[in-house]
């Protein structure tokens, strides 16, 4: 005897639930997931009255890799064409998600050709009083998208020294933790330049603009005008961007981790697919005989979802175990394990009504007058619990 058609039917949409995230794995969300995480850099104010022949700028994120920290390295070619002048240069660089991170003074380095520069911390809001304002006197941008509470933290660094007559240059070096978001499977890291003050200055010669990146990383996301070349994204623009420039990046899963992955899901679907023939064959058998099948029934589908539950749990994190080290989420795997509960919980109903109606036809055609009736009413309780085990899981799958 074969599988009735719609015992075919039934099977064929457990499978294609199986294997449904493995082919849909879910990156076309990556880029708006966590979006209250940003981290951000500025241009310094304060450099007014001299010009800025040239700007140097290079987002380093290789040490990423690593650790939570990116180093950026910002040179400006200065000229002062008159007397020696006091310049005060302030700027922001802040990651804030949970919590607020941004550089101390002592992380940061300055130097005026080879003379070291100390910086100092001072209030948000007094480095806000100093943000370029418009004609009406309100800033630009009015609103950094700072959270309320880091207005009276003191996390922006002042730098005060004096520019001698004639060319100069200095060097900013800093660390900044790149926002951080869960998409899957490895940390989404997301990185802001805020070119704003750079528009009040003197004069801009350009900027030249150099990303790296670690090795068996991309940017997912990056600005028009740049070029790669291997691990490395270069730009130059003429004069200050007009808008602010984010970059997207990520490091790559690798080739074993896709692997793995596959495997997880042959596993797992390869317990549905035996836990299923199981209750079709002990339908059979339990059809032969003029015993109640319905006992029989229960133990299997406990004995499925037992399956499903130990096959799922032995291989559901394997994939993560060959992914980068420190870049995959805390709860990466926990899409498969909540696909592996809900398969448990429906392979009881599911198994109990598979191995009924198949002992059920069995026996109405090798003795039509052999069916107990309480097979009959299981099997009727059976079909309500098939029904309410599927819309549970559909339901749990789309997130309701």
């Amino acid at each position: 005897m074969t599988f009735a058609p719609a015992l075919k039917r039934l099977l064929l949409l457990l499978v294609c639930l199986a294997v449904w995230p493995a082919l849909f794995p879910g990156r076309a969300h990556a880029l708006g997931a966590g979006r209250g995480a940003r981290c951000f850099f500025t241009e310094p104010t304060g450099l007014k009255g001299v010009r800025v022949l040239s700007e140097s700028l290079l987002i380093d994120l290789r040490s990423m890799a690593e650790s939570n920290v990116a180093t950026i390295e910002a040179a400006y070619r200065l000229e002062n064409p008159g007397k020696p002048r006091e310049l005060t240069l302030t700027f922001i660089a802040v990651s804030y998600s949970g919590s607020i991170q941004y550089p101390t003074a002592e992380g940061i380095k300055a130097r005026l050709g080879k003379k070291e520069l100390e910086a100092k911390e001072v209030k948000a809001k007094d480095l806000l009083a100093d943000w370029p304002r418009d004609a009406d006197g309100k800033r630009q941008p009015i609103d950094l998208g700072l959270p309320d509470r880091f207005i009276d933290l003191s996390v922006c660094a002042r730098l005060k020294f004096t520019l001698p007559k004639g060319k100069h240059t200095l060097v900013l070096q800093y660390t900044v933790c790149p926002a951080r978001r869960d998409p899957d499977p490895t940390y989404l890291r997301t990185l802001e330049y805020v070119p704003t003050p750079a528009k009040e200055w003197e004069s801009f010669g350009g900027l030249e603009l150099t990303v790296r990146v670690p090795e068996g990383w991309t940017l997912l996301r990056w600005p028009e005008e740049m070029t790669r070349e291997g691990d490395t994204w270069k730009a130059r623009f003429r004069t200050a961007p007009a808008r602010n420039l984010t970059f997207h990046f990520q490091a790559e899963p690798g080739s074993a981790y896709y692997r793995l992955l596959w495997v997880t899901w042959g596993v797992i679907a390869l317990s549905v697919v035996v836990g299923l023939g199981g209750c079709w064959w002990l339908g059979r058998v339990c059809g032969r005989r003029r015993t109640v099948a319905w006992p029989a029934a229960v133990g299997l589908a406990v004995l499925w979802a037992a399956l499903i539950w130990f096959a799922g749990e032995s291989v559901v994190i394997l994939p993560e175990q060959a992914a980068p080290k420190g870049q995959i989420p805390v709860f990466a795997a926990i899409d498969r394990l909540r696909l592996v509960y809900l398969f448990r919980v429906l392979a009881l109903p599911v198994g109990f009504f598979v191995t009924l109606v198949t002992a059920v036809r069995v026996r109405r055609q090798a003795m039509p007058n052999e069916n107990s009736r309480d097979d009959r009413d299981a099997l009727a309780a059976g079909v309500v619990l098939v029904g309410v085990g599927i819309l549970f899981v559909v339901a749990k799958m789309l997130g309701a």
